[in-house]
């Protein structure tokens, strides 16, 4: 079969087409627990389909596959979590479809390599809000301290409401003066949805619960109790899955 290169496959077919072969080539034959889905819907069949009969995978059988490999990334080898990580930022990069790249932010998020962070950082700096929600909602399942700098920035600098949201309730799932620096300044807006968030958080980062008045909170950050004791308390999995789902 001949070969094409990635410029000219590009103009041929478009850039989620080109995706779909770098998967393929990079992936082999065999690849563990994704062998039976590329059996099932071969990439390496998607260029024919595409230039002879002008058709190919559709987003259903595309969200399929990636929720298949959500749910076995995790069991993967490091070394195949990280080519797979690869793939998924090609998707963030590439794919046209905000929920496909949803999904492609969903497997990451799953993954136990430290750089799935850097697939969630891309998606937080997405063009579509759909996109950065999904994001926001994958850092709450994230441990690193990265992942707290990244939504500690969106509850800062994001300009869309829902995705603020999003970074507000996801900060529940961490702990330390990075999330709740970012959660008393969310306290003291005027926004009533951005103030109720944060003291959901709140609640669940400290374990305590000062009432429903944000000034309490703010009062309660700044004292010296506010930084001892069950305010450093790790959130559970399930807290953090409940977050996510």
């Amino acid at each position: 079969m001949r070969k094409f290169d990635a410029a000219e496959l590009r103009e041929t077919i478009g850039p989620s087409w080109v995706l779909m072969l770098i998967v393929a080539a990079a992936s082999g034959c065999q690849d563990g627990p994704m062998f039976a889905i590329k059996k099932a819907n071969p990439y390496y069949s998607s260029y024919e389909w595409a230039a002879d009969e002008a058709i190919g995978p559709t987003d259903a059988t595309r969200e399929a596959e990636l929720r298949e490999l959500a749910g076995a990334i995790d069991d993967m080898s490091p070394a195949e979590q990280r080519r797979w990580l690869e793939h998924l930022a090609n998707i963030l990069q590439y794919d046209p479809s905000p929920h496909m790249r949803c999904q492609a932010v969903h497997a990451a998020a799953l993954a136990t390599v430290p750089e799935a962070i850097s697939v969630l950082e891309t998606g937080t700096q997405d063009d579509h809000a759909k996109v950065r929600i999904a994001s926001c909602d994958a850092l709450a399942l994230r441990t690193e301290t990265e992942a707290t700098r990244l939504l500690a920035e969106s509850v800062n600098s994001e300009t869309n409401k829902d995705v603020r949201l999003a970074a507000i309730k996801s900060l529940g799932s961490h702990q330390g003066s990075q999330a709740t620096d970012a959660l008393k300044l969310a306290l003291q807006e005027p926004e009533l949805a951005y103030q109720h968030a944060s003291i959901a958080s709140l609640r669940q980062i400290t374990g305590r619960d000062v009432g429903n008045e944000p000034e309490a909170w703010v009062a309660m950050l700044e004292s010296p109790e506010g930084n001892s004791g069950d305010a450093n308390r790790s959130p559970s999995w399930s807290e953090r899955l409940g977050s996510f789902f």
